[in-house]
């Protein structure tokens, strides 16, 4: 079926290159029209209860997209007015930040902070701080107001009286990151002086740092990119087309950000590292073409010869492992988190576009040339050459190059293969077996969700996260988490069950060490009930019975400016909340914190018997909700592509035996990935989950060149032994170049600013040569051992 394939390929190839060239001009022609941004509720699972909480209410209660400012005196304490104008200054500027949540920003100098005050009429709210005040009369009646009030001391002024705080909403739309970036950035230094220091947090601030290092980003993908292709002209130049896996690669980009551009999809600047990946992965089937072309062409001088045996050759593995790539990408799509949904699509036609440009187009352009220059020296001759590093010396550079990639790099694999033969294979697939129980065990502490404080995408030495530690060493925390307590009728939050219901769970969760603080409307209840019986302590409380609860809100609703009270409770009085300040969002502490909610309101089920709690929106919540979901999917994506590869095996090789040995390579060199990343501290989280997704099929095509070209050698040698050792030392060759040759390349990005990029690639680096080494040595070692049958049978 190949061989037919083939052939039609090479009698049609000028109709077939002129269709492929058409084609990569029209994707061409769309790509200028992508777009990278970030549309950040994407980035979470749509249908998870915490998500659809967090949509309904977050326009009430606050939503993810929130930026907190700290502005924090060395000397002294912030109750001065040379601090306060400052915070009031910086209150202005943030409410004119494009995108900002006008009616969202809170801080001591905001209109929206504010205290009961009783008035000949009744109550009346005030601002804490209408004005900058300017003598010490008003510093102290300022300093009295703070201190009073539960929801403003420890919140906006920290309990030390050293720093202030801001907290800005933005919208959860199409924010232009660079441009919130430098308005924060020229903020800080405008305001930063000898005694005054801004420390800044919050998701829009951690996307504009993300976008700020962007050019940074594209250098090093620069450097990765010339790196590779320097390694290609290397190792490949004798050939004479040493270019043509970069074109291969250039092409399958093309044609992927074409397509993204006709569906609309849009990048978001960390999943750039996918396709990446993807246009790499095309470059290292390109160099398997290459090389098994040269090496037929050598043999037969005949191009058209050359083509057909090697694609009719390389056609069922080189399949496999495109399939392998594109449905492991495609599986991702089962994850309800649209930004992940958009890759998998993506993903799977951009993998898949290797299929036209590399396997239909390979073997009529080989086809087409008159003759090709090929290495100076066979492998014959090579093999004669002297083994040691003398053999070097007096040598020109080109030819010392060709040294070390010809001749020394066979003379490595043959010694390679030698642990695939008598005691050696016996040792090789026993270490890879404690190996594989290693990683397995090892798995089982990988973590979910952040593994770490502050933000795992920066290094612990950025600026982003020393400033969450600063903050929160001042603070009770910048992650928020609330609960939504929905009445089950109009009002029903008034009633006392569900009033005290939210002011035992405030207390309950405060004596969480994970919770920094928590408020809800409870706390203004009581406060303006004391208020209403001459400020007597003995009275904070929350009253007992329905219409005196109605009574106090409406006094508070009254006295407060529009949309001041949209923080605790909804306009029609229909819904509430139990807002949670966390110390951090790692997974577990988010685990641990939505657990005990949970427990709480199962044990306590009279508490709010009018009102139904709703966990949990906020930051917090959907961090959460993503994480509940991968930890789901990731096992079922691994099972199911694991299954999908077992059976593409089965079906091409027509044994149940390839598939087990197949899938058994895959998994230690996947579960070892897993084991680097519980060694580094690394969370499966929605940014690192596409990537280790992708890694699942990364690299199987090396085992499946390998054994597809020891099924060949079998059939004309019918010698195991010598089927095994020549495909080593032939495919083998370009498998060892292939994977050292993209870590080498990734390795660069070690240097990134961002841990998360440095992280991954290293990660990347370590899944090719696990992977080569399996397809090198374990694979064939294997063979050696069990002898199957549908290697030796000769199909």
């Amino acid at each position: 079926m190949y061989q037919k394939l083939v052939n039609f390929l090479i009698d049609y190839k000028k109709v077939v290159l002129i269709v492929m060239a058409l084609i990569t001009l029209f994707f061409l022609t769309q790509i200028f029209r992508i777009q990278m941004y970030t549309q950040f509720i994407d980035l979470f699972p749509t249908n998870h209860p915490y998500v659809q909480v967090h949509q309904q209410w977050a326009r009430f209660f606050g939503g993810a997209y929130q930026a907190t400012l700290v502005l924090e005196v060395k000397e002294g304490n912030v109750f001065n007015t040379e601090t306060l104008a400052k915070m009031s200054r910086i209150n202005d500027a943030v409410d004119l930040i494009p995108g900002v949540d006008h009616f969202g920003i809170y801080s001591i100098a905001s209109q929206k902070v504010s205290i009961m005050k009783e008035t000949p009429g009744g109550f009346s709210s005030y601002p804490v701080m209408k004005e900058v005040p300017r003598d010490k009369e008003g510093i102290e009646e300022l300093k009295k107001r703070v201190f009073t009030s539960n929801n403003v001391n420890g919140i906006y002024v920290s309990r030390d009286q050293k720093a202030l705080r801001l907290d800005a909403n933005f919208y959860e739309g199409l924010i232009d990151f660079n441009v919130l970036f430098n308005h924060f950035m020229d903020l800080k230094k405008k305001e930063e002086d000898g005694n005054h220091k801004i420390y800044l947090s919050g998701t829009p601030l951690l996307y504009g740092w993300i976008y700020h290092y962007l050019p940074n980003m594209a250098l090093i993908l620069l450097i990765t990119s010339v790196v590779i292709l320097l390694m290609l002209f290397a190792y490949m130049s004798r050939g004479g087309l040493w270019f043509w896996p970069f074109i291969s690669a250039i092409m399958t980009s093309i044609w992927g950000l074409g397509f993204a551009s006709i569906l609309k999809f849009h990048f978001d600047p960390l999943i750039i590292v996918i396709p990446f990946l993807l246009s790499a992965r095309a470059m290292s089937h390109g160099v398997q073409w290459v090389e098994r072309f040269t090496e037929e062409y050598q043999k037969s001088g005949n191009t058209q010869e050359a083509a057909l045996i090697t694609g009719a050759g390389l056609f069922p593995p080189g399949l496999i492992g495109i399939l392998a790539d594109t449905l492991a990408l495609l599986v991702i799509c089962l994850t309800p988190i649209p930004t992940l949904r958009n890759l998998a699509f993506l993903g799977f036609f951009w993998s898949g576009a290797m299929i036209f440009t590399i396997f239909f187009l390979y073997p009529p352009l080989f086809a087409s040339f008159a003759r090709v220059r090929v290495p100076r020296k066979t492998d014959a001759q090579a093999s004669s050459q002297p083994t040691t590093t003398a053999a070097c010396s007096g040598r020109s550079i080109t030819d010392r190059v060709e040294y070390l990639t010809e001749h020394l790099l066979r003379r490595i694999l043959v010694k390679m293969s030698s642990w695939t033969f008598g005691t050696g294979r016996y040792v090789t697939v026993g270490l890879s077996v404690v190996i594989l129980i290693v990683a397995i065990v090892t798995t089982g502490h990988l973590k979910y969700g952040d593994a770490n404080p502050g933000s795992p995408i920066f290094w612990d030495h950025s600026e982003f996260n020393t400033d969450i530690v600063s903050i929160n060493n001042r603070f009770p925390g910048v992650d928020q988490m609330w609960v939504a307590v929905e009445g089950k009728t109009k009002q029903d939050v008034t009633y006392p069950d569900v009033v005290n219901g939210m002011d035992a769970l405030q207390q309950h969760m405060m004596t969480d060490p994970n919770v920094g603080f928590a408020v809800s409307i409870a706390d203004m209840v009581k406060a303006t009930n004391m208020l209403a019986h001459g400020n007597d302590p003995k009275m904070e409380s929350v009253p007992t019975t329905r219409p005196a609860i109605q009574n106090m809100i409406t006094m508070i609703q009254l006295g407060a400016t529009p949309g001041e009270m949209d923080t605790w409770i909804d306009p029609q009085i229909t819904s509430t909340n139990v807002k949670l300040y966390l110390k951090n969002h790692e997974g577990s502490v988010l685990t641990e914190v939505i657990g005990r909610i949970t427990s709480f309101l199962k044990e306590n089920p009279k508490l709010m018997e009018h009102a139904q709690p709703k966990p949990a929106g906020g930051l917090g919540g959907i961090l959460a909700a993503a994480n509940e979901v991968i930890q789901v999917m990731n096992d079922r994506i691994l099972f199911i592509v694991l299954g999908l590869i077992f059976i593409l095996c089965v079906v091409t090789y027509r044994s149940i035996l390839a598939g087990v040995i197949f899938v058994m390579s895959l998994v230690l060199a996947n579960f070892l990935a897993f084991t680097y990343m519980v060694f580094k501290n690394i969370g499966l989280n929605i940014n690192t989950f596409p990537v280790v997704s992708l890694g699942i099929g990364l690299g199987v095509d090396y085992g499946l060149y390998i054994v597809s070209r020891i099924i060949e050698l079998y059939k004309e040698e019918k010698d195991l032994a010598k089927a095994v050792r020549g495909s080593i030392v032939t495919s083998g060759r370009a498998v060892f170049f292939t994977a050292t040759m993209m870590t080498a390349g990734v390795i660069f990005w070690y240097f990134s600013p961002l841990r998360f990029q440095a992280e991954m690639g290293i990660l990347l680096g370590i899944l090719m040569m696990v992977n080569m080494v399996v397809g090198v040595l374990v694979l064939p070692a294997v063979i050696n051992i069990i002898k199957p049958k549908f290697i030796t049978r000769g199909r």
